[in-house]
This record gives structure tokens, sequence and C-alpha cells, in this order.
């Protein structure tokens, strides 16, 4: 009773009420502003508990139906007795007198029958040969055989397990769209899906919820023993037959190459090997460590995110795995490719489903597949939020600048801050820029420090931008940069902090490099000497700006008028692109003198220092 009011108040948010929970609801409101001021406040006279007294005692007066004498007997099978329908028949004093007869007394007579002749039977078991007691002992414990099921059950339990199958996909469809407006926000409510009502109702919440209905959607009609959940016990045999295909294409790969080799009428197998070992030796010294780093897209396979969740101490049940899963799936926008391709497996589904299971119906295998790619509409970051102590591995591409002598001779090192923590100092190997290194979940980042301590020849570093991957969740930051760090050039700074923007998972990376090199805010955020020796587009003018600068605050200003679950970073807003750092930097910029004889070149930050100080 009480989880289905909890249940009906949830889904009040979306729906229309139920009128017993707006009584429920106006007798609550009433009480808080006509209530007790204090718990042990006596003189409170709860109005409800009179208003429920008047209401049973008018229904005790006031009778609605006063049925007539009835000249019907009970037990008289008459058809020609006066009898009508809701009176009360007569009752018939002989029938009292008689003695009442028990649904058990012919149980108790079989029993004392068998208590008397207990005896008899086992001295005539005895005198029978093994033979005939083998007999007598199957036919008594042989079962009937069970009559054929009528047409008339048949088409109920079709009927009634149609029911339950809408049931089932109108329970995802809510569930859906709950998920969909609670993160839309006021966004869902200006395309008409009512009022934002999310009092008592988390993020963490409904998608629990969701898990709930996939698993009972899984287990729906299985015709295999099921572990604790059905999902994940799915995705495992899903999993044992793709690497038991993965195997056997593997062994027909070494026999085919075996045999390329016994056949070639050149050199022998020895010659060959190390001519190719040679070739891959080649292949990783032309491939220096000079050489800019390779942007791979993340991995998208089903496989690797169950590796990926199996290899967590922290998990430790199938419950827990297949939910973790399924978050999992959902920030990487991948539940509706993973449930297609799983879905889709026929030769798995007819041998773990029945033919009458949600799962195999196609209609309704369709629509359960398109409300889940409905979820890809918005971004969710469930899975990193639930797992602050995981240990993450973190890939770090830097790029550096294609400029003469832009490499450095020092010991860089990085410093990754996010939202739950930052990792301290990271020293890089000299001449690297890519790394791969593991740390407890840092959340969604947010910055990055990166610099040298100027030892070497080459004290100066000219880098372009970095990118970060979260090599579980396959999110990507890309911290643009796109000035000098060392001293004696530039504004001479060891160290840079770089704020980190989100790449969307539609964008390709190689994309993103590229707008980098060539973006109208580089030549701005880039150092003034280096800006006044190369070849850089024209500056910005006045009107352009004022106008960027006016964007800037506005962003501002509208993020504290947001609700509180709707803001979004403050930090990429002050400090990111386009953001109001740079815009005030560009600002002062704008006609600012830095380079005079015979001295060196003066900054804004000098004439600001000048002017507090």
């Amino acid at each position: 009773m009480f989880a289905t009011f909890v249940d009906s108040k949830i889904i009040s948010g979306s729906e229309g009420k139920d009128r017993i929970l707006s009584i429920f609801d106006e007798r609550i409101e009433y009480c808080k502003q006509h209530g007790p001021t204090s718990p042990v406040d006596d003189q409170f006279q709860n109005p409800f508990i009179k208003e429920a007294d008047e209401m049973i005692l008018h229904r005790a007066k006031n009778i609605d139906f006063i049925p007539s004498r009835s000249t019907h007997l009970i037990g008289s099978n008459d058809s020609k007795t006066d009898w009508q329908y809701r009176l009360f028949p007569v009752l018939r004093p002989e029938l009292l007198e008689e003695p009442t007869k028990s649904r058990y007394s012919k149980h108790r007579t079989s029993l004392q029958w068998r208590g008397r002749d207990r005896q008899q039977q086992h001295s005539e078991h005895l005198r029978q040969t093994p033979d005939e007691r083998r007999r007598l002992i199957k036919e008594a414990t042989a079962k009937p055989r069970k009559g054929t099921v009528n047409s008339f059950s048949h088409a109920n339990a079709e009927q009634t397990n149609t029911k339950f199958v809408a049931d089932l996909l109108t329970e995802v469809k809510t569930k859906t769209k709950r998920l969909l407006v609670f993160k839309m926000g006021q966004e869902a409510v200006e395309l008409g899906h009512g009022e934002v009502n999310r009092s008592g109702v988390e993020e963490n919440t409904l998608i629990a919820s969701l898990c709930d209905l996939l698993e009972r959607i899984f287990s729906h009609h299985s015709t295999k023993k099921q572990c604790k959940s059905a999902l994940w016990s799915l995705l495992m045999s899903y999993k044992r037959s793709k690497d038991k295909k993965y195997k056997a294409d593997l062994a027909l790969r070494k026999q085919s190459l075996a045999t390329t080799l016994d056949s070639s009428s050149g050199a022998p197998r020895s010659a060959i090997l190390s001519s190719m070992e040679a070739i891959n030796m080649g292949r990783r010294k032309s491939t220096g460590s000079t050489a800019e780093p390779v942007v791979h897209p993340p991995n998208t396979d089903l496989v690797f995110d169950m590796k990926k969740i199996q290899s967590m101490p922290a998990i430790r049940t199938d419950v827990g795995c297949a939910r973790a899963w399924v978050r999992l799936a959902l920030e990487r926008k991948l539940l509706n490719k993973h449930m297609k391709e799983v879905l889709y497996n026929s030769e798995l589904m007819k041998k773990r489903y029945k033919r009458c299971s949600f799962l195999r119906t196609e209609d309704e295998k369709e629509q359960f597949l398109f409300h889940l790619l409905s979820l890809e509409a918005v971004d969710f970051f469930c899975f990193t939020n639930a797992f602050p102590s995981a240990v993450v591995p973190y890939k770090v591409l830097i790029f550096q600048s294609r400029k003469f002598q832009a490499g450095t001779s020092a010991n860089p090192w990085i410093c990754l801050a996010g939202e739950m923590g930052e990792t301290g100092m990271v020293r890089l190997p000299k001449y690297t820029q890519e790394i791969l290194f593991e740390y407890t979940n840092l959340g969604r980042l947010s910055t990055l420090r990166i610099g040298h301590d100027g030892t070497g020849i080459l004290s100066r570093w000219m880098v372009e931008q970095v990118l970060v991957r979260n090599q579980i969740t396959g999110h990507t930051y890309n911290f643009p940069c796109g000035r000098w760090i060392g001293k004696g050039v530039g504004d001479g700074s060891q160290e840079r902090l770089l704020v980190g923007q989100l790449i969307s998972p539609s964008k390709k990376l190689d994309d993103v490099i590229r707008v980098r090199a060539t973006s109208p805010m580089t030549a701005g955020s880039s150092s003034p000497t280096s800006r006044r020796r190369s070849s850089s587009p024209p500056k910005p003018g006045k009107d352009f700006l004022q106008e960027t600068l006016t964007d800037a605050v506005n962003n501002i200003v509208k993020h504290f008028y947001r609700p509180e679950k709707e803001r979004g970073s403050l930090t990429l807003l002050l400090c990111g692109e386009m953001g109001l750092v740079q815009c005030l930097d560009e600002i002062l910029q704008h006609g600012f003198k830095s380079a005079r004889f015979f001295r060196n070149n003066f900054f804004v930050w000098d004439f600001l220092g000048k002017l507090t100080f």
C-alpha cells in the first residue's frame, strides 16, 4: 500500500493527480498551515477526525435501501417460489438443526481406515514378490495425466500476456519521458511538457527505477535459469558467444598464415619473420617521440564496457554489474546500440526466451529501442557521479606548435583537476607528447595546469592544446593553450592554467584539432611577440569586442538565474573560450603598446599592477 502510494505521488508530477491523493495533499497542507507549533502542543484539534465521525454517523442514519420480506426458503428447489434479486431469503429452522458437515470429514474417515488396516496391509505386502511390490508402488505413485488445455484457457492466458507486455511498454515510455523532462528542465516546460516538479526525485532514483524495469523486461518468459540479474546473465551469454567466435576467427587466421608461410617458395620462414620484425622496427623508429600524437576514436564495443565493469573491485554482485553497465551505457549514449546488438542476435534470443516474451515481440521491441534512443538527446553523468572511489585511466595528448624549436628539453609536468579532486603534479617523460596514467575518479574535468622546470638548453615550450580522455566513459576534454611556456619568451610564465571543455561525441576529434589551429581567438590568446612576428589575421574591431563582452556577461547572469540543477560550469563561463576573462584580455590588448626599445616588453598585467600599487 505504501509503495503504491509513493509511486502515485511520483507519477503525479508528470500526470494528473488521483482523487485520493488530492484529498491527502489538501489535508497535509491544512495541517502545515493550522497545525500545532510544537510536538507537545495539546491545544490543536484535528478537524478531520470529527469529519470522519460525522460521515460514518450520517451513513448509519440514512439507509439507502430497505429490502422487503421474502418468501423464498433456503434449500428450496421450487422454481415457482416468489424470490426477487437483492432480497434476503427466509431461513429454514430444520436446516439449522441438522449437524454440520465439514469438508474434512471424508479425509478423517480415510485416515481412520488407514490406521485400522495398516497392519493388515503390511502383512499382505510381505507375502508378495518383489516384482509385484514394484508394480503396486508404481501404480500408486503414478500421477494421472492432465487433460489438454481447452481453447478458452489458452485464449485467456494469451490475452493476459498481451496486456502485461503492453503495460511494460507503457511503463518504459513513462520512465524515459520522466528522465528526459528531468534533464531538460525549463526547456521541457517551454516545449509543453507541464511544470517541472522534481521535489524529492533525483536522477539516481529515476535511473534506479529504469534499471529495475529493465530487469523485469529481461526476466519475462526466460527459458534459462537466471542468476539474480536477468540482464547481466544475458550479457554474459552474449559475451561468451562473441569470445568463442573471436577465438575461432583467430585460429583460422593463424592457420591461414602458417599455410602462406609454408607455401612460400622464396626465403625460409626465419628470414620472412626477421624481415617482418625489421619492418616493424622501422615503423617504430619512424614514429618517433617528436611526432604529433594520433587521436583514435573511443572504443564503443559492448564487450569493452563489460570488461571495464568487471575490472572494478567495488562491484561484486551481478545486480551491481547490471546497474553499473546501464549507467555507463547511458553516459556514453550507447544504450540503444548495445541493446539492439543483443536483441537482434536471433540465435541467442531463441535459446533463452520463449516466443511470447516481451523481447521476442517485434513491434514492442522496436518501440522499446526507440524509447531508449530518445535518452541520447541529453547528457548523463550518472556513472561518473555514482563511483567516486573508482580508479580511472586517463590518457593525455599534448599537441605542440609546428613552429621551429617549439619543443622543450626541460622536464614537463601536468596537474589535472575535476569536480571531485585533483591529481597533483604528474611528471611527464622528456620528449613525450602522449601519456596514460591511472588515478581516482576526478569527475567532470575542469582545469589543467601545465608547465616545466626551466632546465635544459631549450627551456621554452609552445603548446597549442591538450586533449584528456577518460578511458572508461570515453569523454574527451579539450584544453586550448596557444601560448609559450618558459622564461625569456612571451610573458615569461613557466606554467599555464587551461580551462577544459567537453567535446561532444558527435564531433570528430580531427575537426576539433583543425579548428583550434585556425581559430580566430588563437591570435588574441598568444603572446605579443609571437603575434607581432607571425602573419596573424587582423585584430577584432571595437564592435566585435563589445558584442563579445556583452554575450559573456549575459551568459554569467543567466547562469545564476537558472535552477541549481540546470547550471553548467561557471569556470568555463569565466575562463573558457569566449569567456569573460578572455574578452577582458582582448579589450585590454586592443591598441596596447607592449614593445619598447632596449627594455623588456610591457604587458597588460604590468600596467594593472602599476595602477593598483
